[in-house]
């Protein structure tokens, strides 16, 4: 990580974005932290550190951030949904499970089935993942087995 970055008042907005834009995830990380721990309820700061921890597949600390989101905006399913995705990749599969399982908005539902069936799959839970399998939209190439 870079050394400690100053950012001047009223430019947090343009510098976040900026280094988010030139891919400067660990510079984000070190400004969000910082601003987060000093607004912890700051959806913007932790949206925006979720997705720089996430870029850096620090999945784990991703998870963490849109749980906090998760539990202060639960009516926001992307939240949930990005919150299922981080705990999948962190390899906290029967997690993810729970959490894709409890999106609600229908626009996210084939998404949160194909990741509920590779969680099921990667627990090795086959009947599990053939049941959501069974669930999947018909002549949907990604769910078919072999």
């Amino acid at each position: 990580m870079s050394s400690v970055r100053t950012v001047a008042e009223g430019t947090y907005t343009t510098t976040v974005y900026g280094l988010i834009n030139e891919g400067k995830y660990e510079d984000v990380v070190q400004i969000l932290t910082q601003e987060v721990s000093n607004f912890p309820g700051s959806r913007a700061g932790l949206s925006l550190l979720g997705y720089s921890y996430y870029q850096m597949q620090n999945f784990t600390s991703a998870a963490q951030c849109y749980e906090q989101l998760v539990k202060a905006y639960p009516d926001i399913q992307e939240y949930r949904m990005y919150l299922a995705q981080s705990q999948y990749k962190a390899g906290l599969f029967p997690e993810s499970v729970r959490t894709a399982s409890a999106v609600t908005d229908e626009a996210f539902a084939e998404r949160t089935l194909k990741l509920q069936v590779l969680a099921k799959y990667d627990m090795d839970d086959l009947q599990g993942t053939r049941n959501l399998l069974d669930q999947a939209m018909p002549g949907d190439p990604d769910t078919s087995m072999v």
